[in-house]
């Protein structure tokens, strides 16, 4: 088990997800249908992160959020739901959780209704309600801090020693959509770390990783790209040239001696590019959500691919979303959580006893057993 990752989430009234809490892995493979709101999962995390660099209201408005009346749940009648999201970590060797519940207010208002963080065996951390500090362990540097009704507190502890990890860890998480059509031109050069969510800083990216010497995973990146697109020389196959203003990657091809730019290549090799890139950025992420992996990538290389991903998870946690079949025909029944929508409600499950032992005496892969409709949750 990874040293860093999250344990449980724990999820209320957010988008799709009316009451979820579920177990993660150092892979954990969200499997379900078109709109199931597996995505709605991933951005559960992502918003976490985004609140507490950001701040709430800015996350609430980021990736197309469309704020806090579109985020949260409404009842029949109509009245809004408080939104609550818990997580449990374990960093570093130790147990740690946090949380936070956006209270419902009129005119698509919110509050910060209560959070609490934990640190260890209740070391240190604290526990808010309605803006009063009400339980708490802190070190004296802490002492004094402003509770904001519409912002959360541990920004204002995240660069304390104690609350540093868990701070870092939440901010740094990244999530993947990669887009061919965001790789193929020519990229201004930008910040080279961490990869942007759709890839529309992989120039810089790689040039970074191909100018740092000391980058143990460059070699590991080169070889992975190799296997995936057979075509492709495993010996420094990228080259980045900045041409005037703009960077163009180009990659090397073996048998046919041809260099070309990205403009040329197909979308499968750079989905496959991108993804890799994602997962060999030096240093680790702390987790990485991928969505759907299998898209434009042909069908040989699901299985090369999902190795590569599978070696990833021991040093990055990573959660994956899908809908294929052959893609989870190649990961185990403890990975995968299968995600349905019944009358506008997410519904997340493990996989049943009866298939898990299906799916370990060989009998069928789970994605065998999703395609006759005998895959279902605990």
């Amino acid at each position: 088990m990874l040293k860093n990752r999250i344990n449980r989430l724990a999820v209320r009234n957010y988008r799709s997800l009316g009451d979820v809490d579920i177990t993660l892995e150092d892979l954990t493979v969200l499997v379900g249908k078109n709109g199931s709101g597996k995505s709605n999962l991933l951005d559960v995390l992502r918003f976490i992160g985004d609140a507490l660099r950001r701040g709430v209201d800015a996350a609430l408005i980021d990736h197309d959020r469309g704020g806090i009346g579109a985020v949260r749940r409404y009842s029949s009648k109509g009245r809004p739901y408080d939104v609550s999201i818990h997580i449990e970590l374990t960093l570093n060797n130790v147990p740690m959780s946090y949380g936070f519940t956006l209270g419902s207010q009129k005119r698509n208002e919110y509050v910060v209704k209560n959070e609490s963080c934990v640190i260890g065996e209740s070391k240190y951390g604290y526990e808010i309600r309605d803006g009063s500090l009400i339980n708490y362990v802190l070190p004296g540097a802490a002492k004094g801090i402003a509770i904001q009704e519409k912002n959360l507190t541990l920004p204002l502890l995240g660069n304390l020693r104690e609350f540093e990890p868990l701070y870092n860890f939440l901010t740094n998480m990244s999530f993947y959509s990669i887009f061919p059509n965001d790789l193929r031109p020519p990229q201004k050069p930008g910040n080279p770390y961490p990869l942007d969510e759709h890839g529309t800083n992989l120039a810089t990216a790689l040039r970074e990783i191909i100018k740092n010497k000391e980058n143990n995973w460059q070699n590991d990146l080169y070889e992975a790209l190799a296997q995936v697109v057979p075509s492709v020389t495993p010996h420094n196959p990228i080259t980045v040239n900045q041409v005037g203003s703009y960077l163009v990657v180009k990659i090397k091809h073996e048998n046919d001696g041809g260099i070309f730019d990205l403009a040329v290549e197909s979308d499968g090799t750079l989905r496959i590019l991108g993804i890799l890139t994602a997962i060999y950025q030096s240093p680790a992420l702390p987790l990485i959500g991928i969505e759907e992996p299998e898209l434009m990538i042909h069908p040989r290389a699901m299985g090369i691919l999902s190795d590569i991903i599978k070696e990833a998870s021991y040093r990055t946690q990573i959660i994956l979303t899908t809908h294929s079949p052959d893609l989870i025909n190649r990961f185990q029944a403890d990975s995968l959580r299968l995600v349905k929508r019944e009358k506008g409600v997410t519904e997340i499950a493990n996989v049943g006893d009866d298939e898990r032992q299906i799916i370990n005496d060989e009998l069928f892969g789970a994605g065998d057993l999703l395609r006759i409709g005998g895959l279902s949750g605990d």
